[in-house]
């Protein structure tokens, strides 16, 4: 019968369809299995859904004016990593309103492309001319993200880069696949007044509930977050060199306040990065960065 087909084509149907989220322009995108929405505001990544379990933390507390970063989702560094130099903390592009410059499907994937243009107020701050799109590719199995930055101008610069994954998890939880890799804790740096490259032994770092962490680990490949139930994600990484661990920890959270009370228990931020070598781009060049996400088996 007729409604039968109609039912079994929706059940099937890849989409890319614009929308508005808390007052800002969107895109969602889905699969039979799978969905994720992202913002204009920021490029930002505000659900990613797998056979309908979220995988990413957004605080109930968060932000969404104009100016302000929000807490939670995949928000994007750029020019600068942290306070890793002179630029606002993690720069501007995740303040920004990007273009909406491409959506559309390719057989079982539904994809959206967004673009950031150097202007007068990013000149002002960081004199170099660029070009930055992000494009997401949501598959039934994945989320990809892929970073292009182009230099536009006529001198080479720098940068810096992360792409600042906070993923829905319980503490107790573990990131899996840093040995081999050289390790900056940075809140024992801003202690000691210095930084100290340490090379990782361990296969699993292991992340207490109710501690804070902040490290830069250089050099890394795949990676796994998991908690004690198993649940997790595989991040694979190209162009990106470096991973990032972050909880903000039970003590220091209550300052936060565009964080939910408990918030620090629901999340694990295991950020695609670039930061230990910043990328060279030549005038006319592009640089390029890959993350793809994987929800691990159940």
């Amino acid at each position: 019968p007729i409604w039968r087909f109609c039912v079994a084509f929706s059940v099937m149907v890849v989409r890319a369809v614009r929308g508005i989220h808390k007052g800002i322009e969107t895109v969602v995108l889905s699969t039979p299995t799978s969905s994720a929405e992202v913002l204009k505001y920021g490029a930002h990544c505000v659900s990613w859904k797998v056979a309908g379990q979220e995988q990413l933390f957004v605080s109930k507390s968060s932000s969404y004016e104009q100016g302000k970063a929000i807490r939670g989702g995949i928000p994007v560094c750029f020019p600068q990593f942290a306070d890793r130099g002179e630029l606002p903390k993690h720069g501007f592009a995740r303040t920004s309103t990007w273009e909406i410059e491409d959506t559309g499907v390719q057989s079982d994937s539904a994809f959206a492309q967004f673009c950031l243009h150097s202007s007068d107020s990013t000149i002002a701050i960081f004199k170099h001319p660029f070009r930055l799109t992000l494009r997401f590719e949501l598959s039934p199995e994945s989320l990809s993200i892929k970073m292009d930055v182009k230099n536009t101008g006529e001198s080479p610069f720098c940068f810096t880069a992360a792409l600042h994954s906070y993923f829905a998890t319980f503490m107790p939880s573990q990131v899996e696949g840093l040995k081999g890799s050289e390790m900056i804790d940075s809140v024992r740096a801003r202690i000691e007044g210095k930084e100290k490259r340490t090379r990782v032994e361990n296969e699993i770092l292991r992340v207490q509930d109710g501690e804070e962490i902040d490290r830069i680990f250089l050099k890394t490949g795949d990676v796994l977050v998991r908690n004690v139930k198993q649940r997790g994600v595989h991040i694979e990484q190209r162009g990106f060199e470096d991973t990032v661990v972050w909880n903000i920890g039970k003590d220091k959270a209550v300052h936060m306040k565009d964080l939910e009370e408990g918030g620090w228990k629901q999340y694990l931020c295991v950020e695609t990065a670039a930061i230990g070598r910043p990328p060279l781009i030549q005038p006319s060049e592009t640089w390029s960065g890959v993350s793809i996400l994987r929800p691990l088996s159940q």
